[in-house]
């Protein structure tokens, strides 16, 4: 049987042990890491840019269109490469059109 001097010492190292996140916040977290993203590129004449974002899996071409349009983008014609697990967006560049 342990003495008290013992008991004291294991209840004072438990209690300074960091809290660990509930099962329920560990299961969120892996649920959010295990979600697949595609990323959005940009061809342009010289080249393809990264557009700088990413987009779920699950993500259609008109959720991709909307995020390239928040960001300055006019984008005409996207095609999704699956080779590369990512949209490919063509867009209008108005300073060269003009």
């Amino acid at each position: 049987m342990p003495d008290a001097g013992s008991l004291h010492i294991r209840r004072l190292c438990c209690d300074r042990l960091p809290a660990l996140p509930s099962v329920r916040h560990r299961a969120h977290l892996l649920d959010l890491m295990s979600q697949r993203r595609r990323r959005v590129y940009i061809d342009t004449p010289k080249g393809r840019l990264s557009a700088g974002f990413t987009v779920p899996a699950t993500a259609d071409a008109a959720d991709v269109a909307m995020q390239l349009r928040e960001r300055g983008w006019a984008p005409y014609k996207l095609r999704l490469d699956l080779e590369q697990h990512a949209w490919i967006a063509v867009v209008i560049d108005w300073k060269r059109a003009a």
